[in-house]
């Protein structure tokens, strides 16, 4: 047998590989399509697109006066280092002087080693008694010249009558020359004696000047001795409380050297530092709240006092000042030291609308509008607001709403304009909102 005929040629492999290709294939999609034919079709629905559930409030203008919120450090009014006013040894120190002492006003707290100041005051006052005494005698000096330029006066009067009467007699020949010159020697000599007298009064006077002139230094130096006398007492310069001793017994105080600090913790300032853009809408006559920490409730009311008439150039701040005495019978709220937060009144808005911040989306509100009455099913449009102001978690509108109008509140991130809406809450003035407590009425201003 030939080996030819009994191996197919590959043209025939090839035809009968395609061939039991498609018959399979054709099997497969009639098998598919009898399974399909079996399947039951599944029934059509009409989607329903759910509504975004919102809240809203309904809109109405009022008035909103602004708080500023601020914080400062409470600080004693009277906040004082003694120092020693004079250099000595501390030889006694006073058992109130301790940190936290209350102590009175004019009460010695140290004493500091008088010997040698009342050894220059003994001699500072025996130096003024002999400048005295010095005075004195020259005093009793000049009254006895005084009178003795009188008399002078007298005799050189009587010597120029009597001259002038010899000088007639002379004349008609009743006195000679000879007593005529005689006469105007006595009355030169008198005239000397005159001046010898006023000459000796003008030393007088001089040497008391400069004795008096000694007195005035002297007595000075007996006052500064006096006073560095009592200064070797140290007393408290105000009731208050030692805060700290910063000297011991025994030790060398030199002049300027601290010997303890007192505080008077009745009387506090508060400054707070606000920022610049309130500048010109707090005044002395803005109230303010402080308290110790945010969940406190108010623990002084009162008004600034103060206002700093300059912005810090670093931060952009500026200060306004609180002063609190304390009163008879209360105690001091906040203690000097301590950090004080503030809510200080701003500007007052007026005829505005007051909205939540969580309203906006950044410049878009959402207004309801086709509220059907039977459901609280709506369609919302939204609206664009440039001149809004932001304050915290709240805005403030003055146009652009009506009143009445209701805006959506929550949810504004799932919506846009003409979205379908489900009301789950509203309410009927926008007074409900948290931040009431800064709505004040027309009839309060």
């Amino acid at each position: 047998m030939n080996s030819k005929s009994l191996n197919p040629s590959p043209l025939r492999k090839f035809i009968i590989t395609s061939g039991i290709s498609l018959l399979v294939l054709v099997a497969a999609v009639g098998i598919f399509a009898l399974m399909l034919s079996k399947q039951s079709r599944p029934l059509k629905t009409e989607r329903v697109q759910p509504l975004t559930a919102v809240q809203a409030i309904h809109v109405r203008k009022t008035n909103y006066q602004e708080e500023i919120s601020a914080y400062g450090q409470a600080k004693a009014l009277k906040n004082t280092i003694v120092e020693a006013e004079i250099a000595g040894v501390v030889i006694w120190i006073s058992p109130k002087l301790k940190g936290g002492a209350k102590v009175q006003k004019g009460e010695i707290l140290v004493k500091l080693g008088p010997k040698d100041f009342l050894v220059a005051k003994n001699r500072a006052q025996a130096n003024l008694n002999q400048s005295l005494i010095i005075e004195k005698q020259f005093e009793e000096e000049k009254t006895f010249v005084h009178k003795q330029i009188e008399l002078a006066e007298k005799e050189v009067l009587a010597a120029h009558r009597e001259l002038k009467r010899f000088q007639k007699l002379e004349k008609t020949q009743k006195a000679s020359r000879s007593e005529v010159d005689r006469l105007k020697i006595q009355t030169a000599v008198s005239e000397r004696t005159l001046l010898s007298f006023k000459r000796q009064k003008a030393n007088i006077n001089n040497s008391l000047d400069r004795v008096k002139s000694e007195i005035e230094l002297k007595t000075t130096q007996l006052e500064d001795a006096v006073n560095n006398l009592k200064r070797t007492k140290v007393y408290a310069p105000y009731s208050g409380r030692i805060e700290t001793r910063l000297i011991h017994e025994g030790a060398m105080a030199n002049r300027g050297v601290g010997l303890f600090q007192i505080v008077d913790p009745n009387m506090i300032e508060i400054g707070f530092a606000v920022g610049a853009s309130h500048f010109g809408e707090i005044t002395t006559e803005s109230a303010a709240s402080l308290r110790l920490r945010k969940e406190d409730r108010s623990l002084w009311k009162g008004k600034i006092v103060r206002i700093s008439p300059t912005i810090n150039s670093k931060d952009r701040t500026f200060q306004v000042y609180v002063e609190i005495k304390k009163k008879k019978g209360t105690s001091m709220p906040f203690p000097p030291g301590a950090f004080v937060l503030a809510k200080i009144q701003g500007k007052l808005h007026k005829n505005i609308f007051v909205l939540p911040r969580a309203a906006f989306l950044e410049d878009t509100i959402f207004v309801i509008e086709d509220k059907t009455s039977q459901k609280k099913e709506a369609v919302v449009r939204s609206r664009q607001f440039k001149n809004h102001i932001f304050l915290g978690d709240i805005a403030l509108i003055d146009s652009g709403l009506e009143e009445g109008e209701m805006i959506v509140t929550s949810g504004v991130e799932d919506i846009a304009d003409e979205s379908r809406v489900t009301i789950v809450s509203s309410t009927q003035s926008n007074l409900q909102y948290p931040l009431k407590t800064n709505l004040i009425k027309e009839d309060a201003l």
